[in-house]
């Protein structure tokens, strides 16, 4: 079955629902879920989720956000090219698929000049200089982490 006929038979699959877990050879949908406030929410995993054997995961924007860990056992993966993992899941084990993109973990390509430019200085601001020394692999961690909090303040 390719992916074109799954998406067209959607509304036939159940939601994937981690509490509920998940049968060997079963297609679920990550569809968000309109809460009371009409906000679309996550499926939320804080724990380790082992999907069954043959598993199809098909994401009908909806994302798996949270701090667990989601391990794949031969685990098809249907998906647009937009963030469908959140920043703290894990994601391990078997996935079947012939490519994965890095906007599924939240990758931006849409980065304006001034926030390039902002990450840069802030970046070059974190290394090594004469007044402070450092060893490469303190340089490379204080950039690393002046990079990560930059990245998260253009999101705030």
């Amino acid at each position: 079955m390719t992916a074109n006929e799954i998406l067209a038979d959607i509304e036939n699959y159940e939601k994937f629902d981690p509490v509920k877990g998940t049968v060997e050879g079963k297609t679920y949908v990550v569809a968000p879920t309109t809460t009371k406030t009409d906000k679309d929410s996550d499926v939320v995993i804080n724990r380790h989720i082992t999907l069954a054997h043959n598993t199809t995961l098909i994401f009908a924007g909806g994302k798996i956000s949270g701090t667990g860990t989601l391990t794949g056992d031969n685990t098809r993966l249907i998906a647009p090219i937009t963030q469908i993992f959140g920043e703290d899941i894990t994601v391990d084990g078997i996935w079947e698929m012939d490519r994965a993109y890095p906007q599924w973990f939240g990758a931006r390509n849409d980065i304006s000049n001034n926030e390039f430019w902002h990450l840069r200085v802030v970046c070059e601001a974190a290394k090594s200089t004469e007044e402070n020394p450092l060893t490469p692999a303190a340089e490379k961690d204080k950039i690393e982490k002046a990079r990560d909090a930059a990245l998260k303040n253009l999101k705030a």
